[in-house]
């Protein structure tokens, strides 16, 4: 690349009041490169002018002496060029004031005695920026030679599909492996899903539906339900994939590592080398070497993972206090699948349950730790499947007792539309205890909000 400087400074934002600019632009212009200023470089005419120079012939290696390198990054984005960011802005002039710094005097400028430190610092970027230029080279992408657009999504739920369609759009052949029968994923199992818009205050119908709508009105994407991925091999811009049906056996599985019980002999000795990987093979017959390219498999350059999430399972002492054990007391999952189908009924006899506790943490009094799975997600979770319980019956209550209330952005606003829900308590709290009584169930919870301890009872937990 036959390199063309240029300096390019922006006298807004402060910068040009705070600088002496006469002095600032010498400094590129002693080096024989050209230096131009504009009162607001990030604008349409800044830009332009920036353009111009490029469309002219006349640069394409720049410093940009303005803002900070984390905001207008797209703003000043020349393809084919060399652009450095001086940051003047957050860097020299808005950190540095000159009521601390003040300007030199004409008298002081020729005494050697006194400096302008802002102004030094700001010709030091620009001399920084310039020798960056000069050692800096414009990358030159590197491509296979069978090098393939297409890319390949696994998993036809939500996140899958919203890839794929974005993908589509950006001009992509795509194509989804989906190993269910249809696309939907988890959504198309829901009663409904957290707010995506204005005013964000209740449940809406969930998006897959209209997703799948896009998705089969595409043409570049390519949908294969009752699939699954047997290997992906290769490296980026030239994956080869090899597909089956679900629980199809193949030579281009995927092998195994040795389980570590077939690592050892019978007194607890590890096997040397040779003899685990004879043992490695014999435990892999059938399938070939990881190494090995599937000749029939399909060229893809570039593969999105959206393969969904499993329901945790829970279970061992830490959790024996939940009663885990009656079947009134079930995970979120099957809260919602339960809702799915109609009203919330308790999976033991099939009554009404109007009154339904949603634990959040399982610390019991010890601390304020969450679930391991805990997060924003199960939160918003939690308020939505307590608002259909009330939903479902005009005098339904549900209790949920948190530890931490996660709520990020504009989610915010369906918590507190959940709060001021005539039906939905909602506490701070240590559950302690979740014990049958009656017909029913009781849950103990200590450390609440108000101080007193809380003895709930509930159809449902």
């Amino acid at each position: 690349m036959d390199k063309k400087f240029g300096v390019y400074i922006c006298t807004g934002c402060g910068i040009g009041d705070t600088l002496d600019m006469e002095d600032l632009v010498d400094v590129p212009e002693e080096e024989g490169i050209n230096c131009t200023t504009h009162p607001f470089l990030c604008s349409k005419e800044g830009v332009d002018l920036i353009q111009k120079d490029i469309d002219d012939g006349k640069v394409n290696a720049m410093v940009i002496g303005a803002c900070s390198r984390r905001v207008n990054f797209d703003t000043f984005t020349f393809p084919g060029c060399i652009v450095e960011r001086a940051n003047l802005r957050e860097g020299v002039v808005w950190p540095h004031s000159r009521e601390t710094y003040p300007a030199l005097t004409e008298d002081q400028k020729d005494d050697e005695e006194h400096f302008d430190q802002i102004q030094m610092k700001a010709e030091d970027y620009i001399k920084m920026g310039m020798i960056r230029l000069e050692k800096v080279k414009l990358p030159e992408p590197y491509k296979t030679e069978s090098f393939s657009k297409k890319i390949l999504v696994m998993g036809g739920g939500v996140t899958g599909m919203s890839a794929a369609v974005d993908a589509a759009k950006a001009g992509y052949d795509v194509t989804i492996v989906e190993k269910q029968a249809a696309l939907g994923g988890y959504a198309a199992k829901m009663r409904s899903q957290m707010p995506t818009a204005e005013p964000f205050e209740t449940t809406q119908a969930p998006v897959v539906d209209a997703l799948l709508q896009e998705v089969e009105a595409c043409p570049s994407i390519d949908v294969r339900t009752n699939c699954e991925v047997a290997r992906i091999a290769g490296q980026p811009g030239e994956f080869t994939v090899t597909f089956k049906t679900p629980g199809e056996k193949i030579p281009f599985d995927v092998p195994f590592p040795l389980p570590e019980e077939m690592m050892v002999d019978e007194n607890g000795k590890e096997y040397d080398a040779e003899t685990l990987h004879a043992k490695y093979l014999e435990y892999n017959e059938g399938r070939k070497d990881i190494l090995k390219l599937d000749p029939e498999g399909e060229l893809y350059g570039a593969v999105v993972l959206a393969a969904g999430w499993r329901p945790d399972k829970l279970k061992g002492d830490a959790y024996e206090h939940l009663a885990l054990d009656n079947p009134d007391v079930i995970t979120n999952d099957e809260f919602e699948m339960i809702a799915a189908k109609g009203k919330i009924v308790r999976p033991s006899d099939g009554k009404e349950a109007k009154n339904v506790v949603f634990i959040q943490s399982p610390g019991k009094d010890e601390d304020d730790s969450d679930f391991e799975y805990e997060g924003s997600v199960t939160s918003q979770v939690a308020l939505k499947q307590a608002s259909y319980v009330t939903e479902d019956y005009a005098d339904g209550k549900a209790y949920v007792v948190y530890q931490h209330m996660r709520t990020p952005g504009l989610q915010e606003l369906f918590y507190k539309s959940m709060q001021q829900e005539d039906g939905i308590f909602l506490t701070k709290g240590a559950v302690t205890e979740v014990t049958p009584q009656g017909d029913g169930l009781t849950v103990s919870a200590t450390n609440t909000l108000l101080g007193d301890n809380l003895a709930l009872k509930a159809d449902l937990v």
